[in-house]
């Protein structure tokens, strides 16, 4: 009985599992340094911003390894919340886009100016703090910068408790009104890497 519901527990994407949400959101210098890398595959149900990393006032890039076909492809790739606050990553219109919502209010598109080929691809986002309340937002496509553009207020707090993080779609209220939801991704995603990049306040603190 133990055997088979690990197995169907693997076959309907349930792993892992992890309901260490209050203890990893408590920060113990010394004891649990806390996570700068977490990776997401297709298919895995939304994660709570409770068990992501805390990218608040941080730095981090999303990359995603697709496989794009012939024809092209779009679809949301990551997003994180819905249409009152929140972040997508996505192809339309033979294009990749990041918008970020600001609680409803206000959104930021950043557009690439070349298509993303055919085949095996890299795309990935490098958002870099300018403070407490701004960023920049930069596309790359296989390390190939393709696009930039300023994210002038940030969301304080949480983008909401309803919508976590999902890949290769946007399964609620969408982020933006440029889609409609779920908008998957008809090529193929074979992993999403979201990494934080040094914090200075702990680099100068080493």
């Amino acid at each position: 009985m133990i055997e088979r519901w690990w197995s169907e527990a693997g076959r309907y994407n349930v792993l892992p599992l992890d309901d260490r949400g209050v203890i990893r959101s408590i920060e113990q210098p010394g004891l649990n340094r806390p996570r700068t890398v977490a990776t997401y595959y297709p298919g895995m149900t939304a994660v709570p911003r409770s068990n992501m990393l805390n990218f608040r006032n941080r730095s981090y890039t999303i990359t995603a390894d697709v496989e794009i076909p012939q024809r092209g492809a779009e679809g949301v790739l990551v997003s994180l919340g819905g249409r009152f606050g929140g972040f997508s990553f996505f192809i339309e219109k033979n294009r990749l886009s990041y918008v970020y919502n600001w609680v409803g209010l206000e959104r930021y598109t950043v557009t690439s100016t070349e298509a993303p080929p055919a085949g095996s691809v890299k795309l990935r986002l490098e958002f870099t703090t300018a403070g407490p309340n701004s960023g920049v937002a930069t596309l790359f496509i296989n390390d190939k910068r393709v696009g930039e553009g300023k994210i002038a207020r940030l969301v304080p707090i949480t983008f909401g408790l309803s919508e976590g993080l999902t890949v290769g779609r946007d399964p609620s209220t969408p982020v933006t009104e440029s889609y409609q939801s779920p908008f998957e991704f008809n090529g193929k995603i074979k992993k999403v890497v979201m990494e934080l990049k040094e914090d200075p306040k702990q680099a100068s603190a080493n």
